[in-house]
C-alpha cells in the first residue's frame, strides 16, 4: 500500500492543484499549505479529522488511508 505522503501528492498532482490551492479548498486558509507540504514529505501524518477535510477535494476516501486508521486505533 502506498504511503500517505505518496497518496496525497499523487492525488493532488492528478488534479493539477498546488499545495496552496488544496489548502484553500480543504481548509479555506492558505496557512495550511506548509502542513500539506509536511504531509507530502512524510514528516508528519494527517489525523483522521484532517483527512476528512482533504479526501473530498482530492476525490479519495478514508479507505485509501487504511494505515492511518490502523495507527489511530492502537
Amino acid at each position: 500500500m502506498p504511503s500517505v505522503a505518496i497518496t496525497l501528492k499523487t492525488a493532488r498532482d492528478r488534479l493539477g492543484l498546488t499545495q496552496k490551492e488544496l489548502a484553500i479548498q480543504a481548509f479555506k486558509d492558505t496557512d495550511f499549505q506548509s502542513l500539506i507540504s509536511r504531509y507530502e514529505a512524510g514528516i508528519v501524518e494527517p489525523s483522521i479529522a484532517t483527512l476528512r477535510r482533504l479526501v473530498p477535494v482530492l476525490g479519495l476516501s478514508l479507505g485509501d488511508f487504511d494505515e492511518i486508521r490502523d495507527a489511530d486505533e492502537r
